[in-house]
Protein backbone atom coordinates (compact mmCIF):
# COMPACT_ATOMS: atom_id res chain seq x y z
CA UNK A 1 0.00 0.00 0.00
CA UNK A 2 1.45 3.32 -1.10
CA UNK A 3 0.55 6.53 0.76
CA UNK A 4 0.99 10.07 -0.47
CA UNK A 5 0.37 13.05 1.80
CA UNK A 6 -0.38 16.62 0.79
CA UNK A 7 0.58 19.15 3.44
CA UNK A 8 0.98 22.90 3.80
CA UNK A 9 2.59 25.20 6.30
CA UNK A 10 -0.54 27.36 6.43
CA UNK A 11 -4.15 27.36 5.37
CA UNK A 12 -5.15 28.69 1.97
CA UNK A 13 -2.22 27.46 -0.11
CA UNK A 14 -4.43 25.18 -2.19
CA UNK A 15 -3.47 21.91 -0.51
CA UNK A 16 -6.99 20.52 -0.76
CA UNK A 17 -7.23 21.76 -4.35
CA UNK A 18 -4.19 19.74 -5.35
CA UNK A 19 -5.06 16.70 -3.20
CA UNK A 20 -8.60 16.17 -4.49
CA UNK A 21 -7.65 16.76 -8.12
CA UNK A 22 -4.73 14.36 -7.84
CA UNK A 23 -7.01 11.76 -6.25
CA UNK A 24 -9.55 12.20 -9.03
CA UNK A 25 -6.91 11.96 -11.75
CA UNK A 26 -5.09 9.00 -10.24
CA UNK A 27 -8.33 7.07 -9.68
CA UNK A 28 -8.60 6.53 -13.45
CA UNK A 29 -5.52 4.29 -13.25
CA UNK A 30 -5.32 2.87 -9.73
CA UNK A 31 -7.77 2.11 -6.94
CA UNK A 32 -7.53 5.27 -4.87
CA UNK A 33 -8.76 6.06 -1.36
CA UNK A 34 -8.88 9.76 -0.50
CA UNK A 35 -8.57 10.35 3.25
CA UNK A 36 -9.45 13.84 4.51
CA UNK A 37 -7.50 14.28 7.75
CA UNK A 38 -8.41 17.93 8.27
CA UNK A 39 -10.96 16.80 10.83
CA UNK A 40 -11.76 20.32 12.03
CA UNK A 41 -12.76 21.42 8.53
CA UNK A 42 -13.15 18.39 6.23
CA UNK A 43 -14.00 19.85 2.84
CA UNK A 44 -13.12 17.10 0.35
CA UNK A 45 -16.61 15.64 0.05
CA UNK A 46 -18.02 19.07 -0.79
CA UNK A 47 -16.60 18.41 -4.24
CA UNK A 48 -17.54 14.74 -4.61
CA UNK A 49 -20.95 15.03 -2.94
CA UNK A 50 -21.03 11.33 -2.08
CA UNK A 51 -23.63 9.75 0.11
CA UNK A 52 -21.68 8.57 3.13
CA UNK A 53 -22.02 6.17 6.04
CA UNK A 54 -21.11 7.48 9.47
CA UNK A 55 -19.95 6.01 12.76
CA UNK A 56 -19.32 7.74 16.07
CA UNK A 57 -15.81 7.57 17.50
CA UNK A 58 -14.73 7.48 21.13
CA UNK A 59 -11.62 7.75 23.23
CA UNK A 60 -10.63 6.72 26.75
CA UNK A 61 -11.93 8.80 29.62
CA UNK A 62 -11.26 7.90 33.28
CA UNK A 63 -14.06 7.07 35.69
CA UNK A 64 -13.11 7.60 39.34
CA UNK A 65 -14.26 5.28 42.13
CA UNK A 66 -14.11 7.59 45.14
CA UNK A 67 -14.76 4.67 47.49
CA UNK A 68 -11.35 3.29 46.57
CA UNK A 69 -9.53 6.59 46.04
CA UNK A 70 -7.06 7.56 48.80
CA UNK A 71 -6.46 11.03 47.33
CA UNK A 72 -2.75 10.25 47.12
CA UNK A 73 -2.40 12.75 44.23
CA UNK A 74 -0.37 10.37 42.06
CA UNK A 75 -2.82 10.56 39.14
CA UNK A 76 -2.80 14.34 39.35
CA UNK A 77 0.99 14.45 39.32
CA UNK A 78 1.19 12.04 36.39
CA UNK A 79 -1.31 13.89 34.19
CA UNK A 80 0.78 16.21 32.04
CA UNK A 81 -2.33 17.98 30.76
CA UNK A 82 -3.63 19.11 34.16
CA UNK A 83 -6.92 17.29 33.72
CA UNK A 84 -7.04 15.98 37.31
CA UNK A 85 -6.94 18.13 40.45
CA UNK A 86 -6.59 16.35 43.80
CA UNK A 87 -6.32 17.81 47.31
CA UNK A 88 -6.31 15.61 50.41
CA UNK A 89 -8.21 14.60 52.32
CA UNK A 90 -11.21 14.25 49.97
CA UNK A 91 -11.19 16.57 46.95
CA UNK A 92 -10.92 15.36 43.34
CA UNK A 93 -11.95 17.27 40.25
CA UNK A 94 -11.71 15.90 36.70
CA UNK A 95 -11.63 18.33 33.75
CA UNK A 96 -12.76 16.20 30.80
CA UNK A 97 -12.02 18.89 28.21
CA UNK A 98 -8.32 18.78 29.15
CA UNK A 99 -8.02 15.00 29.09
CA UNK A 100 -6.08 13.54 26.13
CA UNK A 101 -7.05 9.92 26.82
CA UNK A 102 -3.48 8.74 27.41
CA UNK A 103 -4.56 6.32 30.23
CA UNK A 104 -1.53 7.24 32.40
CA UNK A 105 -3.78 7.99 35.38
CA UNK A 106 -5.30 4.52 35.23
CA UNK A 107 -1.93 2.77 35.17
CA UNK A 108 -0.36 4.89 37.92
CA UNK A 109 -3.22 4.26 40.37
CA UNK A 110 -2.23 1.54 42.86
CA UNK A 111 -5.72 1.30 44.33
CA UNK A 112 -7.71 0.44 41.16
CA UNK A 113 -9.75 3.57 41.72
CA UNK A 114 -9.79 4.51 38.03
CA UNK A 115 -11.88 2.52 35.57
CA UNK A 116 -12.27 2.61 31.79
CA UNK A 117 -14.91 4.90 30.43
CA UNK A 118 -15.22 6.64 27.09
CA UNK A 119 -16.10 9.98 25.60
CA UNK A 120 -17.33 10.86 22.14
CA UNK A 121 -14.71 12.75 20.11
CA UNK A 122 -16.16 12.85 16.61
CA UNK A 123 -17.54 10.98 13.62
CA UNK A 124 -15.97 9.04 10.78
CA UNK A 125 -17.71 9.19 7.40
CA UNK A 126 -16.97 6.96 4.43
CA UNK A 127 -17.98 5.87 0.97
CA UNK A 128 -15.81 2.95 -0.15
CA UNK A 129 -17.69 2.14 -3.34
CA UNK A 130 -17.22 5.31 -5.39
CA UNK A 131 -14.22 6.24 -7.53
CA UNK A 132 -12.19 7.55 -5.85
CA UNK A 133 -13.41 6.31 -2.51
CA UNK A 134 -13.37 8.65 0.47
CA UNK A 135 -12.95 8.61 4.24
CA UNK A 136 -13.03 11.64 6.49
CA UNK A 137 -13.44 12.57 10.12
CA UNK A 138 -15.41 15.36 11.74
CA UNK A 139 -14.36 16.55 15.19
CA UNK A 140 -17.13 16.94 17.75
CA UNK A 141 -17.86 20.51 18.78
CA UNK A 142 -15.79 21.56 21.81
CA UNK A 143 -13.56 18.49 21.52
CA UNK A 144 -9.80 18.97 21.68
CA UNK A 145 -9.01 15.46 20.43
CA UNK A 146 -7.96 16.41 16.93
CA UNK A 147 -4.87 14.21 16.82
CA UNK A 148 -6.64 11.16 18.26
CA UNK A 149 -9.45 11.45 15.73
CA UNK A 150 -6.86 11.65 12.94
CA UNK A 151 -5.33 8.42 14.26
CA UNK A 152 -8.72 6.73 14.23
CA UNK A 153 -9.52 7.94 10.70
CA UNK A 154 -6.17 6.55 9.50
CA UNK A 155 -6.81 3.23 11.28
CA UNK A 156 -10.21 3.01 9.58
CA UNK A 157 -8.55 3.61 6.21
CA UNK A 158 -5.88 0.99 6.97
CA UNK A 159 -8.57 -1.53 7.85
CA UNK A 160 -9.73 -1.32 4.22
CA UNK A 161 -6.38 -0.81 2.50
CA UNK A 162 -6.42 -4.26 0.90
CA UNK A 163 -9.10 -2.92 -1.46
CA UNK A 164 -6.92 -0.09 -2.75
CA UNK A 165 -3.60 0.56 -4.44
CA UNK A 166 -3.10 4.09 -3.17
CA UNK A 167 -4.11 6.21 -0.20
CA UNK A 168 -4.09 9.99 -0.63
CA UNK A 169 -3.94 11.99 2.61
CA UNK A 170 -5.32 15.53 2.56
CA UNK A 171 -3.64 16.69 5.76
CA UNK A 172 -4.57 19.52 8.12
CA UNK A 173 -2.76 22.81 7.54
CA UNK A 174 0.02 24.07 9.78
CA UNK A 175 2.98 22.48 11.51
CA UNK A 176 1.54 21.26 14.80
CA UNK A 177 0.75 17.77 16.14
CA UNK A 178 -2.20 17.04 13.79
CA UNK A 179 -0.05 17.68 10.72
CA UNK A 180 2.82 15.57 12.05
CA UNK A 181 0.48 12.70 12.95
CA UNK A 182 -0.95 12.84 9.45
CA UNK A 183 2.34 12.45 7.58
CA UNK A 184 4.34 10.09 9.76
CA UNK A 185 3.46 6.92 7.79
CA UNK A 186 3.39 8.49 4.32
CA UNK A 187 5.71 7.12 1.63
CA UNK A 188 5.69 10.41 -0.24
CA UNK A 189 4.98 13.96 0.92
CA UNK A 190 4.17 16.94 -1.26
CA UNK A 191 4.26 20.34 0.39
CA UNK A 192 1.85 22.69 -1.36
CA UNK A 193 3.16 26.23 -1.00
CA UNK A 194 2.01 29.67 -2.09
CA UNK A 195 4.40 32.46 -3.19
CA UNK A 196 3.56 35.10 -0.59
CA UNK A 197 5.52 36.45 2.40
CA UNK A 198 3.25 34.61 4.86
CA UNK A 199 3.33 31.50 2.68
CA UNK A 200 7.13 31.50 2.61
CA UNK A 201 7.36 32.05 6.38
CA UNK A 202 5.18 29.05 7.23
CA UNK A 203 6.68 26.97 4.42
CA UNK A 204 10.10 27.34 6.03
CA UNK A 205 8.68 26.03 9.31
CA UNK A 206 7.16 23.03 7.52
CA UNK A 207 10.50 22.31 5.82
CA UNK A 208 12.29 22.28 9.18
CA UNK A 209 9.56 20.15 10.75
CA UNK A 210 9.79 17.49 8.04
CA UNK A 211 13.56 17.46 8.30
CA UNK A 212 13.38 16.96 12.08
CA UNK A 213 11.07 13.96 11.71
CA UNK A 214 13.21 12.69 8.83
CA UNK A 215 10.52 12.64 6.15
CA UNK A 216 11.58 13.30 2.55
CA UNK A 217 9.34 15.64 0.61
CA UNK A 218 8.83 17.56 -2.63
CA UNK A 219 7.36 20.98 -3.29
CA UNK A 220 4.38 22.00 -5.41
CA UNK A 221 3.90 25.75 -5.91
CA UNK A 222 0.27 26.81 -6.30
CA UNK A 223 -0.94 30.24 -7.42
CA UNK A 224 2.54 30.90 -8.79
CA UNK A 225 3.27 34.60 -9.10
CA UNK A 226 6.35 35.85 -10.91
CA UNK A 227 6.20 39.03 -8.82
CA UNK A 228 7.26 37.05 -5.71
CA UNK A 229 10.29 34.91 -6.45
CA UNK A 230 11.52 34.43 -2.87
CA UNK A 231 9.77 31.07 -2.46
CA UNK A 232 11.26 29.52 -5.57
CA UNK A 233 14.68 31.00 -4.78
CA UNK A 234 14.53 29.50 -1.28
CA UNK A 235 13.80 26.07 -2.78
CA UNK A 236 16.65 26.39 -5.27
CA UNK A 237 19.12 27.58 -2.65
CA UNK A 238 18.19 24.72 -0.31
CA UNK A 239 18.09 21.98 -2.97
CA UNK A 240 14.36 21.42 -2.53
CA UNK A 241 12.82 19.78 -5.57
CA UNK A 242 9.87 21.61 -7.13
CA UNK A 243 7.74 18.99 -8.89
CA UNK A 244 5.04 21.28 -10.21
CA UNK A 245 3.77 24.84 -10.46
CA UNK A 246 0.34 26.22 -11.29
CA UNK A 247 0.16 29.85 -12.30
CA UNK A 248 -2.50 31.98 -10.67
CA UNK A 249 -5.51 31.90 -12.97
CA UNK A 250 -8.78 33.68 -12.26
CA UNK A 251 -10.81 31.25 -14.37
CA UNK A 252 -9.46 28.30 -12.41
CA UNK A 253 -10.13 30.07 -9.11
CA UNK A 254 -13.72 30.75 -10.05
CA UNK A 255 -14.29 27.16 -11.14
CA UNK A 256 -12.86 25.82 -7.89
CA UNK A 257 -14.97 28.24 -5.83
CA UNK A 258 -18.05 26.71 -7.49
CA UNK A 259 -16.97 23.26 -6.32
CA UNK A 260 -15.69 22.08 -9.69
CA UNK A 261 -12.65 19.90 -10.33
CA UNK A 262 -9.88 21.66 -12.21
CA UNK A 263 -7.61 18.81 -13.29
CA UNK A 264 -8.93 19.02 -16.87
CA UNK A 265 -7.78 22.62 -17.28
CA UNK A 266 -4.78 22.39 -19.59
CA UNK A 267 -2.57 24.44 -17.26
CA UNK A 268 -3.36 22.09 -14.37
CA UNK A 269 -3.33 18.81 -16.34
CA UNK A 270 0.18 19.48 -17.61
CA UNK A 271 1.57 20.02 -14.13
CA UNK A 272 -0.25 17.09 -12.55
CA UNK A 273 0.78 14.74 -15.34
CA UNK A 274 4.41 15.75 -14.83
CA UNK A 275 4.45 13.69 -11.64
CA UNK A 276 1.48 11.40 -12.25
CA UNK A 277 3.58 8.75 -14.01
CA UNK A 278 6.14 8.75 -11.20
CA UNK A 279 3.43 8.20 -8.62
CA UNK A 280 1.96 5.33 -10.63
CA UNK A 281 5.39 3.75 -10.91
CA UNK A 282 5.84 4.06 -7.15
CA UNK A 283 2.45 2.49 -6.51
CA UNK A 284 3.34 -0.48 -8.71
CA UNK A 285 6.50 -0.93 -6.67
CA UNK A 286 5.12 -0.23 -3.19
CA UNK A 287 7.96 -2.09 -1.52
CA UNK A 288 9.98 1.07 -2.09
CA UNK A 289 10.10 2.77 1.30
CA UNK A 290 10.48 6.38 0.19
CA UNK A 291 10.04 8.00 -3.16
CA UNK A 292 11.16 11.26 -4.72
CA UNK A 293 9.76 12.57 -7.99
Amino acid sequence: MYKIAFVSGKGGTGKTTIAINFAKLLSYNVKTLLVDLDVEEPNDNLFFKYKVTDSTTYDFSPEFDLNKCTYCMECSKKCQFGAIAVAPPNFLKFFEELCHGCTACKYICKYNAIKDSKKEIGTIYHNLDSIPSIVYGYLKNNSTMTTELIRQVKRFADDHKENFDLIVYDCPPGNSCPAIESVKDANMIIVVAEPTPFGLHDFKIMVETLKIINKPFNVFINKDDSNFVDLENFCINNNLKIVGKIKYNETISKAYSRGLFIYKFKEVTKELNNINKNILDAVSNSNERNFNC
